[in-house]
């Protein structure tokens, strides 16, 4: 806690200003794990002053991964997530055209997970092979932090695009990274 307080003197002493209200979209590519698992990723957040050099943002996240077998056609592990973060955010380089932000918070996240454990081969009465497939359910609430570093570049006085890169590690499950190509508008 002391670490974010000294953070946010030091911000505050360099001039750091809080942003305007914006909203903004992404839309990118997720890693789960290590890496083992990639897929999509979107993001929306609303970010609005709390002091005048902070902003927080309040954003929901869905992601998707799938890792399939192409010898027998069915996923072996898909990961499903819907998440909602609660962050402070910093913007220490704020141009005219460009701006650096860094934020970090909670979330929490829905989870569902389907693992492949096993396949064999029966055979029925007639004798007729048939694929008997076992899965592993996995479902959880869990919570967590995330860090991100966005880079946006104005369009418009009130639009801009760019770039957010993105972890989170939860308490259970798997982490992920994601790379989101966004896109914010002022209000």
């Amino acid at each position: 806690m002391r670490g974010i307080f000294f953070i946010t003197l030091l911000f505050v002493a360099l001039g750091v200003n809080a942003q305007d209200k914006s909203f903004s979209l992404g839309l990118g590519y997720v890693f789960f794990g290590d890496g083992d698992y990639s897929g999509i990723n979107y993001i929306n957040s609303f970010q609005f002053p709390i002091f005048e050099s902070m902003d927080l943002k309040i954003g929901a996240q869905i992601a998707n991964a799938a890792e399939t077998d192409e010898e027998y056609y069915y996923h072996r592990h898909n990961v499903f997530n819907f998440a909602n973060n609660y962050n402070l955010v910093i913007t220490p380089i704020n141009f005219k055209i460009f701006s650096l932000s860094i934020s970090t918070g909670a979330i929490w996240r829905y989870r569902t997970e389907i693992v492949f454990k096993s396949s064999k081969t029966v055979y029925t009465e007639s004798g007729s092979p048939f694929r008997m497939i076992e899965n592993e359910y996995n479902k959880s609430l869990d919570v967590g932090y995330n860090f991100d570093v966005t880079v946006l570049f104005r369009i418009t006085e009130k639009v801009n695009v760019g770039l957010c890169g993105q972890f989170v590690g939860y308490n259970k499950g798997s982490g992920l990274y994601a790379v989101n190509l966004c896109l914010n508008y002022r209000l």
